[in-house]
């Protein structure tokens, strides 16, 4: 019960932390049989939360044994949240013998046919690509296969942050095809055979950048090559196929770096240049991309008269969301500029996970606070929760007008720039597609 609770309320703090939210390959999941769900782990618990949403059977998820606690919280922990805790020898040396029990109930669950979440990385880092894999899964794939004799499935899900530490940015999520233990023994060389090829399948399904000294220039490109992800009208092309086109790209540029590592200075030095001119002007790159981004008189409508539902949305929701806002700055989990450098920062990769559970909590508590309140002056439950309903509701809304505001303003800047700068303006977008055209000759080059 608390399970599918936590799922569901899961699922409504992602849809609104995150301003995109796509899953690609829900087909390609197990519905009944023994599974092992691998995915990367780059934002410590947000994952596990992600994952949980996405996939509709009950998952069971290892988690480390540090964060449980003892007695009534370690009870809620692994009966009701499904969490079976794994003692890291790197943080709980003395209980690490344990971890023989925790491998033979994992192996009792398969042999159930459930579901099983692991992060076979081990432990969570704020990257763009896959770490070596701990050889944990295929030893326990191949255990319940030997024990039962049914094949074990190991689906891939690759999390793809656009930055998991900032609210409203993007995800894609991608499922891969399921990995099969026929055809793999139990010995040695077997075991390190399959996880080979969990790797490569999990690497599939991400942004993998091999070289994290790429990471940079990797995301320059991407950045002022987005726009080439929408056709002449406007419409956005499948998200599998952008991720297939990014893809080409990291390996791409890594190619490049190999026997030609000065382009790569060259490029990156180029896109920075410009980069730095258009945010001098307080515009962005999807303004310098499409001539046709003016204001109209749509987009003044659209404002005007949704502008009602805004403030009802901001009202509403204006409590929680600064109460949040505080008590995370308060952390000072991030470097800001202009203050001191905080004490301790902690993992980078838990940052998300902080900021969306403060966020979760606050809401929660406001929310069950105004049906209480309205339950109590009305004496009705169901008025409690529409009311309930339409603070959420109302809060997404007024997310998106503020995404609409901004665009608007955008777009005034542009129209004053081109106005007023006309010659600069057109030098900027010749030498954006200046930047492209050497982009994507380069990488034609090196397919």
């Amino acid at each position: 019960m608390l399970y599918r609770f936590l799922r569901w309320l899961s699922r409504l703090t992602l849809n609104s932390y995150f301003r995109k939210f796509d899953v690609y390959g829900k087909e390609l999941v197990p519905l009944n049989g023994p599974v092992i769900f691998v995915a990367n782990h780059p934002s410590a618990f947000m994952d596990p939360m992600l994952v949980a949403t996405i996939i509709k059977r009950p998952i069971y998820f290892l988690a480390a044994a540090e964060f449980f606690g003892k007695g009534f919280k370690a009870w809620i922990y692994t009966n009701l949240m499904h969490m079976i805790p794994v003692y890291r020898p790197t943080t709980l040396p003395d209980q690490a013998h344990k971890n023989d029990e925790v491998f033979s109930k994992c192996i009792e669950l398969l042999n159930k046919e459930g579901a099983l979440l692991v992060f076979p990385e081990g432990n969570s880092i704020t990257e763009q690509r896959i770490r070596k894999l701990k050889t944990g899964v295929a030893r326990m794939a191949i255990g319940s296969k030997m024990a039962n004799g049914k094949d074990v499935l190991i689906v891939p899900v690759g999390l793809n942050y656009a930055n998991p530490h900032r609210f409203q940015s993007d995800l894609f999520v991608k499922i891969g095809k399921a990995v099969s233990t026929l055809g793999y023994g139990e010995d040695k060389n077997e075991i390190v055979r399959l996880t080979d090829f969990i790797e490569k399948s999990l690497m599939d399904t991400v942004y993998h950048i091999a070289n994290q000294e790429l990471d940079s220039v990797v995301k320059k490109i991407d950045l002022v090559l987005r726009r080439k992800f929408v056709d002449a009208a406007d419409i956005e092309i499948p998200k599998e196929q952008e991720f297939a086109t990014h893809q080409n790209i990291i390996q791409s540029v890594q190619n490049i770096s190999n026997h030609n590592p000065d382009w790569i200075k060259s490029i990156e030095g180029q896109i920075d240049s410009y980069l730095k001119k258009i945010r001098a002007l307080g515009i962005s790159d999807g303004s310098i991309s499409e001539l046709s981004m003016m204001v109209s008189v749509m987009d003044l409508l659209r404002l005007t008269i949704s502008f009602p539902f805004f403030l009802i949305g901001y009202l509403l929701n204006v409590l929680p969301y600064y109460a949040t806002v505080y008590y995370f700055r308060s952390l000072r989990l991030f470097k800001v500029e202009g203050q001191t450098p905080p004490k301790k920062t902690g993992n980078e990769a838990f940052h998300g996970s902080v900021a969306m559970g403060i966020g979760m909590g606050m809401f929660l508590i406001f929310y069950i606070s105004v049906f209480g309140v309205c339950v109590w002056l009305t004496n009705k439950i169901w008025m409690g929760l529409l009311l309930m309903c339409i603070c959420y509701l109302s809060g997404l809304f007024t997310m998106q007008y503020i995404r609409w505001l901004a665009m608007f303003g955008q777009k005034l800047k542009l129209k004053k720039l081109v106005n007023q700068q006309r010659e600069m303006f057109a030098a900027l977008v010749l030498e954006r597609k200046v930047i492209i055209q050497e982009i994507m000759n380069v990488i034609s080059l090196n397919k």
